[in-house]
């Protein structure tokens, strides 16, 4: 099965799985008694069902495809005269978007700062377990706008 076949696949599977993860308490959300925030995000599996969806659905792909092809063409005009290329990705969460784009700013050849935050500190801890190592030219943040 060829690979874009099998990571639709895989994320529609995610998607049913985080909707029923989601839908088993949408009562308990809806009348209050329950925090939605914490139903999907509170446990290991939320956390990944919502990372994979937002990393991997296929209507994303297509707008992290754009994205990559904005930067690549910004870089090619670019005259950077030394000073880095900086972008500050507001609400980052899971890293949906940052997997696909700290890889396409690392493959450019012009220096680059790339600043991942959010509102919650366990998010920024988890990306900088994921990427500080991969990407030196990350820096992460809890940031509250």
């Amino acid at each position: 099965m060829p690979r874009y076949y099998r990571l639709c696949c895989t994320t529609f599977l995610s998607t049913i799985s985080l909707t029923s993860l989601a839908g088993s308490s949408l009562a308990d959300v809806l009348s209050g008694k329950a925090d939605g925030i914490q139903v999907i995000f509170g446990n290991d599996e939320g956390r990944r069902l919502a990372s994979g969806l937002y990393a991997d659905s296929p209507l994303n792909l297509v707008l992290y495809r754009q994205m990559e092809d904005f930067f690549r063409t910004l870089a090619s005009k670019l005259s950077t005269d030394g000073h880095p290329l900086r972008i500050l990705q507001l609400g980052a969460g899971t890293g949906g978007t940052t997997k696909w784009i700290a890889a396409t700013l690392a493959s450019l050849d012009i220096p680059v700062e790339y600043t991942f935050t959010n509102l919650a500190p366990p998010f920024v801890i988890a990306a900088r377990k994921k990427y500080s190592k991969m990407y030196p030219f990350m820096q992460f943040r809890n940031f509250d706008i």
